[in-house]
This record gives structure tokens, sequence and C-alpha cells, in this order.
């Protein structure tokens, strides 16, 4: 949960079916906002999502804006190699925004 103006950071760990971290081949991170807009993050073309060590990627969500109050849905993809799963992060109004 977070407050409306404040930075989200989400982490996700890729491991192998042998529960080893790797690092995908490919790493994106699929965000809808609370008012139904999507956008896909790839690492290595997107600066939001970021590489912190092996297997480990990191995306952050700036919530500056009254509009992205509410329910956040995102899910981490590497082409279905490796198991990742699905959340949801609930940004809350501030009186300051």
């Amino acid at each position: 949960m977070a407050i409306a103006g404040q930075k989200i950071t989400l982490e996700a760990t890729f491991k192998n079916s042998g529960g080893t971290v790797v690092d995908p081949a490919v790493v994106r991170v699929h965000h809808r906002t609370p008012v139904g807009v999507s956008t896909t993050y790839v690492f290595g073309t997107d600066a939001e999502l970021t590489k912190i060590s092996t297997g480990i990627y990191r995306y952050s969500i700036l919530t500056n804006d009254d509009s992205l109050e509410g329910i956040h849905i995102y899910r981490w993809d590497d082409n279905g190699e490796n198991a990742i799963d699905d959340n949801t992060v609930v940004v809350l109004p501030s009186i300051f925004i």
C-alpha cells in the first residue's frame, strides 16, 4: 500500500524449475493503472526496469498524480520460462496532491 505522491518499488526474482536464480533472456513487467492504462516495460529498453543482481529486477512507479489512486495490477514476465507471479498495489489518496 502507498499514498499518492510516493514512489512504489517492486522487485521480482526469476528462478528456474530447480529453484536457481537466473537471468532470463527477456524480462518484462506489465503494469495496469487504476484508470485502465496498460504499459509493458522491457529490461534493457526502459529505464523504469532495472537489474539489481543476477535474476533480481526492480520496477518503480511514481504516483504523483491523483489519477494513479486505486489498484495497480502488475505482472512480471520472461516469455514463460521461469516462475513469476502477478500482484497488486493499492495507492490511497493524499491530502497534499
